[in-house]
């Protein structure tokens, strides 16, 4: 049986990586050395709390006092493997948001001390909706510091505190009852998180279908053609994975110049489709879109600029440079969203309906 997937998504600062390190010291998931080395770490940079040392562990993530990437923590609880990813707050890293989400059965939205607006609140749960994670749970870090309206997301919020430990326990119960979503299991869909290793092992999240030792894949938007040579999950050699496992593949074929994030792994048979224009229906916007802007748009693993062609009521119609993986979102939800940011805000959320 796959892991679940639990997605930290929140604002930065709001205590996510906190949060996480928190409960892999209460599930007791980590050693007595990792602990006082994160200890005399956090002293060592002026913090009061350790807990998020444990899971930001690259240098650049400490030296700015964010997570800027993905980060991949693997859980137990009652014997149950659990995977929790926790995602970078800053507008920077949304495209690691978008990844999270796609791949996620449920979520947990982490508020920052001192929330006044709900527009970031209301963004998430649009996003949740179109990516169908119908388990999701808001918690209030330092929550009596904290002021929002009642109905600006589902789900009644918990109140957090990683330095007594409160709320902890109902943040476990919540991740025992989540279910494992169901995916297709046909049509290949492994959208690429990045490749690592002198192997050049290609990374990711299958988003539907499924993967042997042997099989013929074609990498999208480059339409090279190859073949499987291993698949890894935790460090061990697996012969086949499939739809919602995190996994690794070393490709026969592919040259390493061609496999980057934002390229999609799939099945010769059924590729996904290459657009360098499409129209998108809008489901959430901040404010009014204007014809001619350039905005960076964020799909599954991928980001690129794009030009805004044409508007017509909540129907825009954007142009990219070069081709990116996409499917109608009827088709294919996974690949099927599109996100619009600025280099300060998400600006709006839909879905693709047709390409060129």
């Amino acid at each position: 049986m796959r892991k679940k997937i639990i997605s930290f998504i929140g604002p930065p600062s709001s205590g996510k990586s906190s949060i996480i390190g928190r409960l892999l010291v209460d599930l007791g998931q980590v050693g007595e050395l990792a602990i006082e080395d994160a200890v005399n770490d956090a002293k060592a940079l002026g913090r009061r709390l350790y807990y998020s040392l444990l899971v930001d562990t690259r240098f650049e993530d400490r030296e700015k006092g964010h997570t800027l990437r993905l980060n991949f923590i693997n859980l137990k609880i009652d014997q149950e493997k659990v995977l929790i990813l926790d995602t970078p707050g800053l507008i920077t890293g949304l495209s690691d948001v978008v990844s999270a989400l796609l791949a996620s059965d449920a979520v947990i939205v982490v508020l920052e001390e001192g929330t006044k607006n709900n527009t970031l609140l209301r963004f998430y749960e649009e996003l949740m909706s179109l990516y169908k994670i119908g388990q999701r749970l808001v918690v209030l870090n330092k929550a009596d510091k904290i002021k929002m309206s009642s109905d600006s997301i589902t789900g009644g919020p918990l109140r957090v505190s990683v330095a007594n430990g409160e709320g902890m326990e109902e943040i476990i119960k919540f991740i025992k009852k989540v279910p494992r979503n169901d995916r297709p299991q046909d049509r290949l869909r492994l959208p690429v998180m990045g490749i690592h290793g002198v192997l050049n092992i290609a990374y990711g999240i299958i988003a539907r279908g499924r993967i042997k030792i042997g099989d013929e894949v074609l990498l999208l938007p480059n339409y090279k053609l190859g073949s499987v040579v291993s698949i890894e999950q935790d460090q061990k050699a697996i012969n086949e994975a499939r739809a919602g496992e995190d996994i690794g593949i070393q490709l026969r074929g592919i040259g390493r110049q061609y496999i980057k994030r934002g390229c999609v792994i799939s099945s010769p048979e059924h590729p996904p489709k290459r657009a360098i224009k499409m129209e998108v229906k809008i489901s959430w916007m901040k404010e009014k879109l204007r014809e001619g802007s350039s905005l960076i748009a964020c799909f599954h693993t991928a980001q690129a600029q794009c030009r805004i062609e044409g508007m017509k009521g909540d129907e825009v119609i954007l142009s990219f440079r070069r081709p990116i993986c996409i499917e109608p979102y009827k088709e294919d939800i996974w690949l099927g969203v599109v996100v619009l940011r600025d280099q300060k805000e998400p600006k709006c959320v839909g879905m693709v309906i047709s390409y060129d």
